[in-house]
């Protein structure tokens, strides 16, 4: 961290300056954030060869991507050459979920939706009572968008179709519709 606050051109992210977050890291993944400049990036790669050689770990320029968000491209060609890495395209998956620059659409949120479906369509609900399915979709149906929503605001359409998908398992064990027993708020009630 020290070797960062030393860098001229560095300044933290605002939402994470107070917390000195710089990287995301997650098994064997690592994201880097930069401001879209020339200094910027050979800063970050000073940084990365840095730890490269105090920890022997290196980073395979193969598997390599840079993203960009409002870079013009002659600045994208400065930036790609020199990390010698290949440019991706946005949005893309890190860790089962979508990231992008904008808010996701309904479209993009459709994995989630997906998701869901698949794994009623794996649970054998006709043995379940009520208080099984209600407990499978307190514990599991919701706690999957509820991942998703750590992550970003999850459009409001894709929120209801959901709430609808639980619902319907609730009372009929299926992804299909049938009259509700009990109101849907009362349901999610501890």
């Amino acid at each position: 961290m020290a070797h960062l606050r030393r860098c001229p051109n560095f300044t933290y992210h605002p939402k994470c300056a107070r917390l000195h977050i710089s990287n995301i890291c997650f098994a064997d993944e690592l994201l880097l954030f930069a401001r879209g400049d020339e200094a910027s990036i050979q800063t970050m790669m000073h940084i990365f060869q840095q730890f490269s050689e105090a920890t022997s770990l290196k980073a395979n320029p193969t598997k390599c991507k840079a993203y960009f968000g409002g870079t013009c491209n002659p600045e994208k060609r400065r930036i790609l050459t020199a990390t010698s890495f290949k440019e991706g395209e946005l949005p893309f998956k890190y860790l089962g979920v979508p990231l992008s620059s904008r808010r996701l659409s309904i479209n993009q949120c459709q994995p989630l939706i997906d998701k869901v479906l698949n794994r009623i369509q794996h649970w054998s609900a006709k043995l379940l009572s009520y208080a099984g399915r209600q407990q499978l979709v307190k514990s599991v149906l919701l706690t999957i968008s509820g991942y998703w929503m750590q992550v970003f605001p999850i459009p409001k359409k894709v929120i209801t179709a959901i709430n609808s998908i639980c619902k319907n398992f609730l009372w009929s064990g299926k992804a299909t519709s049938r009259k509700a027993l009990v109101a849907w708020g009362e349901c999610l009630r501890p």
